[in-house]
C-alpha cells in the first residue's frame, strides 16, 4: 500500500487498482453495511463519533463535537436505513418542495434511539475525491430536518469526509455549520475505518486493519484537535 496519512490517499490508490478513483456509490454502499454492522454491536461499542470544522483554526481543521460527540446505532436494521433514495416526497408529509431530496443514506433510528438528546432521524451525504459539494444540496437537506423537527422528531445532517477532502468540501462544509444550529456535523473516513479495525467489520477483498497499520487514518491523530 502507498504511504499516506489520510483516506484521500486510500481513495486514490484503489482507484488504480480497479474501482474508480472515487467510486462514492460504493464507499456509501460500504458505509451502509458497517452503519448495519453496528447495529449488531452491544450499544457501547454501536457508536461512531461525530466532529465539525475547527472554530478559529488558519487553516483546514477539525474537532470532536460538543456537544452531541456520537450517534448511536444500536439495534439498527434494515428497515430503518435507505440508501440513496430517489427523493423524500411524503415521508412525514413531506411535500415536494421539501421532500425532493437524495441524500446517500437515509437513516431512521431505532426507538430505543429516540430517547435523551440522540437523533431519531440521520441525512448522510458521503463524499471521497473529486466531487464538490453543493451549497444547496446541504441547505436542502437541512429544510428536510427542519421539516422533521416541526413535526416533533430530530434530525441530523452528516457529511461523511476524509481528513484530506479536496476541492469545496470543507470551506462549504464550514459555511453550512455556521447556519446549521448544531444539526449539522462530520464523520470522517480515517474515524470509520479505524471503527472498522476495532469492531471486526469485514468484506472481501479489504482489511480494515491492514488500512488502519498502513498509516491511512494517521491524520486522525495529526489533524484533529482534541481536548
Amino acid at each position: 500500500m502507498t504511504n499516506g496519512n489520510n483516506a484521500t490517499y486510500l481513495f486514490r490508490e484503489i482507484g488504480t487498482a480497479g474501482l474508480h478513483s472515487s467510486s462514492e456509490p460504493f464507499w456509501t454502499a460500504l458505509l451502509t453495511f458497517f452503519m448495519l454492522h453496528l447495529g449488531t454491536q452491544e450499544r457501547t461499542e454501536s457508536r461512531i463519533s461525530v466532529y465539525r470544522c475547527r472554530n478559529g483554526a488558519s487553516q483546514p481543521g477539525y474537532e470532536v463535537r460538543r456537544p452531541s460527540s456520537f450517534v448511536q446505532l444500536a439495534k439498527l436494521q434494515r428497515q430503518n436505513i435507505r440508501m440513496e433514495p430517489k427523493n423524500l416526497v411524503g415521508y412525514r408529509g413531506a411535500d415536494t418542495t421539501v421532500g425532493g431530496i437524495c441524500p446517500d443514506i437515509f437513516v431512521e433510528l431505532p426507538e430505543q434511539e429516540m430517547l435523551n438528546d440522540f437523533p431519531t432521524h440521520l441525512i448522510l451525504e458521503c463524499k471521497t475525491i473529486g466531487a464538490d459539494l453543493r451549497r444547496d444540496q446541504i441547505l436542502n437537506y437541512l429544510k428536510f430536518a427542519d421539516h422533521l423537527q416541526r413535526g416533533g422528531d430530530r434530525c441530523e445532517v452528516l457529511l461523511v469526509t476524509s481528513v484530506g477532502s479536496e476541492g469545496n468540501v470543507y470551506t462549504r462544509a464550514k459555511e453550512v455549520q455556521a447556519k446549521s444550529d448544531g444539526r449539522f456535523g462530520l464523520l470522517l473516513w480515517e474515524d470509520l475505518f479505524r471503527r472498522m479495525a476495532q469492531t471486526h467489520f469485514a468484506l472481501p477483498g479489504f482489511d480494515f486493519q491492514e488500512i488502519v497499520s498502513a498509516g491511512y487514518t494517521k491524520a486522525l491523530d495529526d489533524e484533529v484537535f482534541r481536548e
